[in-house]
């Protein structure tokens, strides 16, 4: 499986013929969590195949943000999520997650940035209760069963896991165009 997997990247190769997406996904998930060509199965779940695995072995579809042509929200198969169905602190939570490097934000950063006249344990329960309703909002509208995998609060950093957006699936692909124009493709 190793062999194969390392194949498959030095070749730039994700789809075989007879293989199926599932087994694809099989593949990868067991050789992330054996140890052979951990780095190139990584990759090619998240770039590829549009998901993620956990610390626990399980397998985390990507949550997809799309930014270039409005916010739209999508998780697997479902209806695309659009701005409107959010508040407009929801609203904000997600832009300042999306534009922050990593997806990583203080949890003060955003007391400050909602409720920058309130006394700090106030603000705090605010945050707490944003958090909690997005995640809520999100799981109704995705049918996700499990949005602490995504919007995670974890010693006071907020962090988007388990993500994409549209912007970085763009960037790769500049990257990758600009290379090949670079040896004259």
């Amino acid at each position: 499986i190793g062999y194969s997997l390392a194949m498959m990247n030095q070749n730039k190769i994700i789809r075989c013929w007879g293989v199926s997406r599932d087994d694809i996904i099989m593949v990868t998930h067991f050789s992330c969590f054996q140890c052979l060509e951990e780095i190139s199965a990584l990759r090619m779940c998240k770039q590829e195949l549009h998901i993620t695995c956990s610390e626990n072995q399980e397998i985390i579809p990507m949550l997809h943000f799309s930014l270039l042509d409005g916010l739209k929200i999508q998780f697997k198969n479902s209806p695309k999520i659009t701005s409107r169905q959010l508040t407009q602190n929801q609203r904000l939570l997600i832009t300042m997650l999306l534009t922050r490097k990593d997806f990583y934000l203080h949890h003060e950063q955003l007391q400050l940035a909602l409720w920058p006249d309130s006394p700090p344990e106030r603000a705090r329960k605010n945050a707490d209760t944003l958090i909690d309703r997005l995640r809520k909002k999100l799981q109704e509208l995705t049918g996700c069963e499990n949005m602490k995998n995504y919007i995670v609060l974890k010693g006071g950093i907020i962090s988007l896991q388990h993500s994409l957006t549209d912007i970085s699936i763009f960037e790769a692909l500049a990257k990758k165009g600009l290379a090949l124009a670079q040896t004259g493709y």
